[in-house]
């Protein structure tokens, strides 16, 4: 079973409150060894978009160093892979090896889930541009096979796209970059036990900032007061808080 959003709040304050005071922590939503993040916590069918960015929102706006896996920048998603032969993950094949001998008729139901969990996920080609095996590599056949959505999500497509994905964490790159509250601020869990929202402070210096990210497919009421003020970042156009559309986020100043 995935984390449910309090369990995934729960870690990321345990993290903050470990190394707030003597040291400096790093934010990372994944790496080669998990799928891909918007697949994961996210919502690749009706708002891959929305998701990507939510989750970016969330990763640039917490306390300690950013790391952005290589993809998650464009959104890549877990790739489907349609047999046990296409992956190349050790953990994936000597499991389905063991399964296979004890548990014979299983091979759609372990296929279904390592098409959720696998590593090989995260380690599909990058995707570059729409051309042969998305411009990563002129190989007749790549380490592992590129993900079949390539020529739909790529770099090449998201620089020219003014709201895209890339360019979204292009200019929240920059907003953290100006702003010293969300590189330093201290972080406080605003909705700790909320199964949909994930609302935080981050304070410097008599500076408050508010961010509020909305983790579900559905329209969410968010539950606190707040002063009103200026929307810094959203991802979607205009805010219309207190409603959080689904899975929008913004950052309140």
């Amino acid at each position: 079973p995935e984390f449910s959003l309090p369990q995934l709040k729960n870690i990321f304050r345990k993290w903050d409150e470990a190394v707030s005071e003597l040291g400096w922590n790093s934010i990372y939503w994944g790496n080669h060894d998990n799928p891909r993040v918007v697949s994961r916590f996210g919502n690749t069918e009706k708002y891959h978009r929305e998701a990507a960015k939510m989750l970016a929102t969330v990763l640039l706006t917490l306390r300690g160093t950013a790391y952005i896996y290589q993809g998650d920048e464009i959104g890549m998603t877990n790739a489907h892979f349609n047999s046990i032969e296409e992956f190349n993950d050790v953990q994936v094949l000597n499991a389905y090896r063991a399964l296979w001998v004890e548990e014979k008729g299983l091979e759609m139901d372990f296929l279904s889930a390592c098409n959720q969990i696998a590593r090989d996920h995260a380690r599909t080609p990058m995707q570059w541009d729409d051309t042969a095996n998305a411009g990563f590599s002129d190989a007749a056949k790549t380490w592992l096979k590129v993900n079949e959505n390539f020529s739909e999500i790529n770099v090449q497509q998201q620089l020219n796209e003014p709201d895209s994905i890339l360019n979204y964490y292009k200019k929240l790159i920059q907003v953290r970059k100006k702003t010293p509250t969300l590189v330093y601020g201290s972080y406080t869990d605003l909705l700790p036990d909320n199964e949909a929202i994930w609302a935080y402070s981050r304070k410097l210096d008599g500076v408050e900032l508010l961010i509020f990210c909305n983790f579900s497919p559905y329209v969410q009421q968010l539950p606190l007061a707040y002063s009103d003020g200026s929307v810094l970042i959203s991802n979607y156009e205009q805010s219309q808080l207190p409603q959080l559309r689904p899975f929008e986020a913004c950052v309140i100043c």
